[in-house]
């Protein structure tokens, strides 16, 4: 049987990488406060484009989802513990749980 290769990411990449995407968030927002105008404007948008964000929204946890399908095959065929069989499952339950919290503050009427 062949041997998984392991790939392991250094603490410092992983603190560049969350560096790195929470500055782009950031700029992505006060660029679009920028080109609204201002906060209302910027509200205002987000509200008139409520669909087509959910539907952004809905291919990405979809692309999540198939991307972890095919993780968890992979793992399961490998073989799990127990531990590991319960820690997947924590996980999987975590995000879930996190997506639908997400979600419904979203749809909340303000």
């Amino acid at each position: 049987m062949k041997q998984p290769q392991i790939h392991r990411i250094s603490r410092s990449q992983l603190i560049l990488w969350a560096v790195l995407i929470t500055l782009t968030v950031i700029v992505i927002g006060l660029l679009g406060i920028e080109v609204a105008h201002d906060m209302n404007g910027w509200s205002n948008w987000l509200r008139s484009q409520a669909t087509a964000l959910l539907i952004w929204r809905l291919a990405l946890y979809g692309a999540t989802a198939y991307g972890w399908y095919r993780m968890r095959q992979r793992l399961t065929s490998e073989g799990l513990s127990t531990p590991q069989h319960q820690r997947l499952l924590y996980a999987e339950i975590a995000a879930v749980v996190a997506i639908a919290l997400l979600e419904l503050h979203t749809i909340r009427p303000d």
